[in-house]
């Protein structure tokens, strides 16, 4: 599963190139210009939701036991 969050991201990241290309043909302004704002709120985006889910995570007990596992029980 993190491989495939991976890949996406790799491929969400990789495609701002070819979205800032778009947008600078469409607005006619430079593509370098377009790329490096992307680039930016692309990490801004990305640093807001790790730290969310990074809160998240952290709220969670570090060991899940299920009602089969409960202390004291036989398994």
């Amino acid at each position: 599963m993190a491989r495939l969050v991976a890949d996406l991201l790799g491929s969400f990241e990789g495609s701002l190139t070819d979205l800032s290309a778009a947008l600078a043909a469409q607005f006619r302004v430079p593509a370098r210009d377009v790329l490096h704002v992307l680039r930016k709120e692309f990490r801004r985006v990305r640093e807001r939701l790790a730290a969310a889910h990074a809160a998240t995570a952290a709220a969670e007990p570090r060991t899940i036991q299920s009602a089969e596992e409960e202390p004291g029980s036989i398994q």
